[in-house]
């Protein structure tokens, strides 16, 4: 019998063991480092939807009178527009895209009419069930850019943000939002909304939360300041990207 032999292949199977034991633990490590983090930037938006409803509150307006207005005007709404289209002007790429993400985040593509808007002044935006689109602004962008910037919007159809901007406007006699009063609570719901939005859609995956980044950069870089009246900060926003790709990288695990 070739002991030797026996006995390196009893190290090297322990010594495997051993390997697998150290990169599984690294493995859970990260993964619980991530849920940790990820955890805590859900309690933020947690946080801030509270104090936003709170804000709402003292002009009589609850988080559960808006929400039950917001399911009245989508009833009458889907009664009044039951057909949902694509615009042939908007390019089949920026189309397969919008398409792919609304899949990704759950969305039914069928249900959302995507526009071609080239008067907007943002790169793209989004009501109750339609996602409009500057072309020009839009392909300027980098790749993961875009899709950051399609991912936020889609956040807005979920989550009915512009549905309950609608309600408070119309069905509530509150309004617009736009103002320039930073502090009133119609702002602060506005920028909850941003949050959530960047939130919801970059902890998705890493690819969106670099777009996040590029994206936060190129605010600052190309729209100047902005005092965050109806949107946060520039610089709030990107260091809120920063920490979500951190999270992501978190899930990346070494083994030193």
């Amino acid at each position: 019998m070739n002991y030797k032999k026996i006995i390196t292949a009893i190290l090297l199977t322990t010594a495997g063991i051993i390997g697998l034991f150290v990169v599984q633990n690294c493995f859970q490590k990260s993964i619980t480092q991530q849920i940790t983090s990820s955890c805590q930037l859900l309690k933020l938006v947690n946080e801030q939807e509270i104090n936003a409803w709170k804000a709402m509150e003292t002009l009589g307006i609850t988080k559960e009178e808006c929400y039950k207005k917001v399911s009245e005007w989508e009833k009458e709404y889907q009664q009044s527009h039951p057909r949902v289209s694509v615009d042939k002007n908007l390019s089949k790429s920026i189309v397969q895209l919008i398409k792919e993400l609304l899949v990704t985040y759950g969305v039914n593509p069928a249900k959302v009419t995507l526009e071609r808007y080239d008067n907007g002044l943002s790169a793209a935006g989004a009501t109750n069930d339609t996602i409009c689109v500057n072309q020009q602004k839009f392909n300027s962008l980098p790749a993961d850019a875009q899709r950051f910037v399609i991912a936020h919007e889609i956040q807005h159809i979920i989550y009915k943000d512009a549905i309950v901007k609608e309600v408070l406007k119309d069905h509530l006699k509150i309004k617009s939002t736009h103002t320039n009063v930073i502090d009133s609570p119609l702002n602060q719901l506005s920028r909850f909304f941003e949050i959530r939005a960047d939130v919801m859609a970059s902890l998705k995956n890493p690819a969106i939360a670099d777009g996040y980044v590029k994206r936060a950069h190129l605010w600052l870089t190309e729209n100047g300041y902005n005092p965050g009246t109806s949107h946060p900060k520039h610089e709030e926003r990107l260091a809120l990207a920063q920490q979500i790709t951190q999270v992501h990288q978190q899930s990346a695990p070494t083994v030193a």
